[in-house]
């Protein structure tokens, strides 16, 4: 399990005073201001003559104050400077014994000034001193002394000459003054070396504040090479900065006020009132369905970005009795390095990530993260990749969200899960479910780091892939009893059905009379597929939210699943024979030996899905987009798939026969041993698609431009089945 850092009893209630508690106190005794080169070890006393006064004014943190979505293994310390194109700003510390932590540079509003250089280093990055050891370049422990590094913040023309570790000084058209932030994630306990500690140790203070013990020194040099060593801010000098300065006013109206914009206050908050649901059985375009959607959302939300991290995040209300389930991949992490709380070798192939972790906050500003107390203990809306990690990187993690009242107990329907909690005393309120990606492997490209649009699920979903979340909102009874993975569609079920024929005004006992017998009818209708967990309401109506449910052997045939969201779905061997499924989504989903004969899926949206061995014979494609999904084996057989996408789809050993494929675009798929006779491939465009020549000349291919088009592979060989064999 991963450390508990928890918070100290404010003594100053008001919220200014909340954030300063954590401002660090005087440390270790060093030498006085002198123009030698600065000790890293802190320096203690009076406020400077000249500012900033001292460094680092302010802790961040669940120690001291909740807001502005924290994580709770995290703390951030602060402090302003000003810019100007002479000064230099050196820094001097100990590297801490962490899983991360980072140095960064913000303009005067709290953004990173990219235009002008580099803004920030991250533990790995930094060149230690002469004689010391950056521990995350090195395959030993940290040693038994302290490790130093040095940093300078200057502008370009006033960068030191011998200047290793640089970041460049904001430009002066974004203010007068930047701010210096250190993140520290998940500390050792001890963070630092005895032997520069001393006698204190973490069995007398959290880890956090043995940090704040050793926060590196500041030194300034003016345009006369005049130097001066600040010392480090107490807790009552950084309380009066906070409060009499520009500054720190600044910095308190940033922090606190309602101008930091949480991360979706333009966004709508998902949930439906049961009132406006309506019978989706004759009215499905009327449907009104719950939406958990996560997405990637701008920087310019919140102040202080990390330019090594970034969020996905849904927002959502629940209900009385109501629980949201997310289920998500998560990348390999060095979780158990270690107890996941020392540093790693950075970076290396078989780590995708630095840290994870998945956080359930308040929509509400300050934007707490979720602080309930349950059997007289503090329990924190966050979890760690300590405590979500899975020993087999492909498993899904479960997580539920639920008030401590309605916390499930573990049994084998539900499997392994991680629980956060939702405030009981706000119950009904808006929150948001964040999952923070923190400095991924350059190699892992399904990172949200890398989602370019912001608040846009979609193209979240197009850059996560199979790491892209999937949140559903159900009754706990109902989440009990079935399971994460079908509790939704009960949920949805449940709904429809008390939704039917105004029943507002009936008793208790008509409405479950009624309820029950919109099941029944359901059923009926149906069928029983594995009793009772089968509840395939989702199935019988349009615009279906059927996402990551098992619907393993469920038979469908002439379903209407028209717009139907099937991402991530179990549709192993199931029945789907002459379905409608136009415009459906099954992104991610796994349809192996499936029998589609007959659907009519224009549009039909599959990236990625696993179709291998599926029947589509007869189906109708058209326009339909299954980029890199995996077709061997599958039979096409007088399907008509016309200006579909197929765009590095794996299509060996497939029967296209008699298939019309005109206009499709086929560049990069695999084609190897399919068979094409009689196939329609006019105009379509085979650029780098492995296809045998002499399958290729059975099909019509007027206007195609075969020119580009590779040997096949050596994996398959045609049968006379359509279904490739293994050589």
């Amino acid at each position: 399990m991963s450390k508990s850092y928890s918070p100290k009893t404010p003594t100053i209630l008001t919220l200014v005073g909340a954030l300063l508690v954590g401002a660090v106190a005087a440390g270790v005794a060093a030498p006085s201001h002198a123009a030698e080169s600065p000790s890293p070890n802190p320096v203690s006393g009076p406020l400077d003559a000249q500012f900033p006064y001292c460094s680092w004014w302010v802790e961040t943190s669940t120690q001291n104050s909740n807001i502005l979505y924290p994580d709770t293994s995290a703390a951030y310390w602060t402090m302003p400077f000003t810019i100007d194109d002479t000064s230099v700003i050196t820094l001097r510390g100990y590297y801490p014994d962490a899983r991360y932590f980072s140095l960064q540079v913000y303009d005067q509003s709290g953004q990173l000034d990219t235009s002008v250089g580099a803004t920030g280093f991250t533990d790995y990055q930094l060149v230690p001193d002469a004689g010391s050891v950056n521990p995350w370049q090195s395959q030993d422990p940290y040693p038994s002394d302290g490790q130093t590094y040095s940093l300078t913040i200057s502008s370009s023309a006033a960068k030191p000459t011998d200047a290793t570790n640089w970041l460049s000084m904001p430009s002066s058209a974004t203010g007068a003054i930047g701010w210096l932030m250190m993140r520290v994630y998940m500390p050792n306990d001890p963070p630092y070396p005895t032997s520069i500690l001393g006698n204190v140790t973490s069995t007398e203070s959290p880890p956090f504040d043995l940090v704040a013990k050793l926060l590196p020194t500041v030194t300034l040099t003016g345009a006369s090479s005049e130097t001066d060593t600040l010392p480090q801010c107490s807790s009552t000098q950084g309380a009066q900065l906070m409060t009499t300065t520009d500054a720190g006013r600044d910095l308190t109206t940033v922090l606190t006020t309602s101008e930091s914009e949480g991360i979706f206050e333009s966004r709508s908050v998902a949930g439906v009132k049961r009132s406006d649901v309506r019978d989706c059985t004759d009215d499905a375009d009327g449907c009104t369905a719950e939406s958990v959607d996560f997405v990637r959302p701008t920087n310019k939300q919140t102040p202080y970005p990390n330019a090594d991290s970034a969020y996905i995040a849904a927002s959502y209300t629940l209900e009385r009795d109501e629980a949201l389930v997310v289920m998500a991949r998560i990348p390999t992490t060095p979780w158990n390095v270690g107890d996941g709380s020392v540093p790693t070798v950075w970076p290396q192939d078989s780590l995708e990530m630095r840290y994870v972790s998945f956080c359930s906050y308040r929509q509400q500003a300050p934007y707490p993260v979720v602080e309930v107390t349950v059997d007289g203990s503090t329990v924190w809306g966050c979890s760690t990749d300590v405590d979500i990690h899975s020993t087999d990187p492909d498993d899904v993690i479960v997580t539920i969200v639920t008030t401590p009242a309605n916390k499930p107990e573990p049994s084998d329907v539900l499997g392994d899960f991680v629980w956060l909690p939702i405030d009981p005393k706000h119950a009904s309120a808006p929150y948001v479910f964040a999952i923070r990606n923190m400095l991924p492997n350059a190699s892992f490209a399904e990172s949200a780091t890398n989602i370019e649009k912001t608040d846009d699920a979609a193209a979240a979903a197009a850059v996560l892939r199979s790491y892209y979340p999937v949140a559903v909102i159900c009754d706990v009874e109902a989440l009990e009893r079935l399971g994460p993975t079908e509790c939704a569609s009960a949920h949805h079920r449940s709904r429809i059905c008390a939704a039917s024929d105004g029943d507002a005004d009936l008793t208790p006992k008509e409405r479950a009379a009624r309820l029950m017998a919109c099941i029944k009818e359901i059923r009926a209708e149906e069928g029983e597929v594995e009793g009772i967990r089968h509840l395939a309401g989702c199935m019988l109506k349009q615009r279906s939210d059927c996402t990551g449910m098992s619907l393993a052997r469920a038979k469908l045939r002439e379903a209407s699943l028209n717009r139907a969201r099937l991402a991530h779905a179990d549709l192993t061997n199931a029945d789907l024979r002459d379905s409608a499924l136009a415009n459906a989504v099954l992104h991610n989903a796994v349809a192996r030996g499936a029998d589609l004969g007959g659907v009519k899926a224009s549009a039909l949206q599959a990236h990625n899905a696993n179709l291998s061995e599926a029947n589509f014979a007869k189906a109708v494609l058209d326009r339909a987009s299954l980029v890199e999904s995996n077709l061997s084996g599958a039979s096409l057989n007088g399907a008509r798939a016309v200006g579909s996408d197929l765009r590095g789809a794996d299509l060996t050993g497939a029967d296209l026969r008699g298939a019309d494929l005109s206009g499709a675009n086929l560049s990069g798929a695999d084609l190897t041993g399919a068979r094409l006779d009689g196939a329609n491939l006019s105009g379509a465009t085979v650029h780098d698609a492995a296809v045998d020549a002499s399958q290729l000349a059975s099909a019509t291919t007027t206007a195609v431009d075969t020119s580009t088009i590779r040997p096949p592979t050596t994996c398959c060989k045609p049968t006379t089945s359509g279904v490739r064999d293994s050589t």
